[in-house]
């Protein structure tokens, strides 16, 4: 055989060897592509969770707190709200003032409502930068973006958050208990009914009966979620026609919404995964015991605070529990949670009703360096000696 036709055939059982090689590789590459799992979303590693730090509040809370940036305001039973930063736990500022209705954050403030007046204090100081007068004790308070609303005798009051200007004053009746503010309006319930005021100039859009005690509400985009009795109404924010409803074996008590779905806790220890969009049941989760506050939804998890454990932390997409925590004391409120969820800080807050206010901080967003240890052996692999080439004849 000559040289030429020698490397021919060695250049052609070569091309075989290379070409099997592939074929038998490609499956194998891509069952392994196929079995990678996503990474886990942020909120699904909430829990388990260590205590970062613990603050004993000099009293008592009088309602539950709310979380403005990275400071935590908590109001007292002994007239006096206190301002704590929400990474070290250290005291911020402190300001006499006694109210029963959780402050609310808005863009730019924070909103209380006294028995006499509507404040909004700054985040940094809590100094008063501007109040209105009500005309007898608050009911309820909220607010959304740069807008307030208040309930206060017979009437609803909207204010502008950043100057405290009044946009409108309706009637919503002496009856009326709880409010929440959307995009489109504010929605009053009382009793018996629930009622939508427009948020451009206050004008009652509709008013519907409901056929029992409301619960706390919810929006879900252009959609008011109300629970109220056994049911739970799905309510279009238009003309207040229903959407969708479902009936509960025990009465609804709170809501918790995403983009795409709704996750009620109800009175027969149970949380759902609803559709938003027609209400149809994706899971349901067994609860250990009742639900304390409206579930905190999130992107990939939801988190449930209840009598034993303290808290418990479900998938949303399938709702497996991931993990609970267990609290040292009875919690006043839903715990706060600080978004974006960030590697190594405090992930949740948890206010007592004791008075202490706890931080945690997520264990598997901890990320630990892995100790050092000595090197035994080079990186890499020996590779022998090489062949000689063939040597034609």
């Amino acid at each position: 055989m000559t040289s030429s036709a020698r490397g021919a055939a060695l250049a052609w059982i070569l091309g075989i060897a290379v070409c099997a090689l592939v074929v038998y590789q490609h499956p194998l590459a891509a069952q392994s592509r196929r079995k990678q799992d996503p990474p886990p979303k942020t909120a699904t590693l909430l829990l388990p969770a260590e205590v970062a730090w613990t603050a004993n509040l000099p009293g008592g809370p009088s309602a539950p707190g709310v979380l403005a940036g990275n400071t935590v305001v908590v109001p007292l039973v002994s007239g006096e709200l206190h301002a704590l930063n929400r990474d070290s736990g250290e005291t911020e500022w402190v300001q006499e003032l006694k109210t029963q209705l959780a402050p609310v954050a808005t863009d730019s403030y924070i909103v209380v409502a006294t028995d006499t007046q509507v404040e909004a204090r700054t985040i940094d100081r809590g100094d008063v930068v501007w109040s209105y007068a009500l005309d007898a004790p608050p009911r309820a308070l909220g607010g959304r973006g740069n807008r307030v609303a208040v309930l206060s005798g017979d009437s609803l009051v909207a204010l502008d958050a950043t100057t405290g200007m009044v946009l409108w004053r309706q009637n919503a009746g002496q009856d009326a208990t709880a409010l929440t503010v959307g995009t489109t309006g504010v929605a009053v319930v009382d009793p018996g009914r629930v009622a939508l005021f427009s948020a451009v100039d206050g004008q009652r859009v509709w008013e519907r009966k409901l056929p029992g005690p409301p619960g706390p509400l919810a929006w879900s985009g252009d959609t008011l979620i109300v629970p109220a009795g056994s049911t739970l109404w799905a309510l279009n924010a238009r003309n207040g026609k229903e959407d969708w409803k479902w009936v509960f074996g025990g009465a609804p008590t709170g809501v918790g919404v995403t983009a795409d779905d709704a996750y009620v806790t109800a009175l027969d220890n149970l949380l759902r995964g609803l559709r938003r969009g027609n209400g149809h049941q994706r899971w349901h989760a067994s609860l250990s015991s009742r639900a304390l506050s409206p579930p905190v939804a999130m992107d990939g998890a939801v988190l449930v605070s209840d009598y034993t454990p303290a808290l418990s932390l479900f998938d949303t997409k399938t709702g497996k529990q991931i993990a609970s925590y267990a609290a040292p004391g009875r919690l006043l409120g839903p715990p706060l949670v600080p978004l974006p969820i960030r590697p190594g800080a405090v992930s949740t807050l948890l206010l007592l009703l004791d008075g202490r206010l706890l931080a945690l901080r997520s264990t598997g967003l901890r990320f630990p360096e892995l100790p050092l240890v000595p090197l035994t052996a080079l990186p890499g692999r020996s590779l022998g000696r090489e062949r000689q080439p063939l040597t034609p004849h």
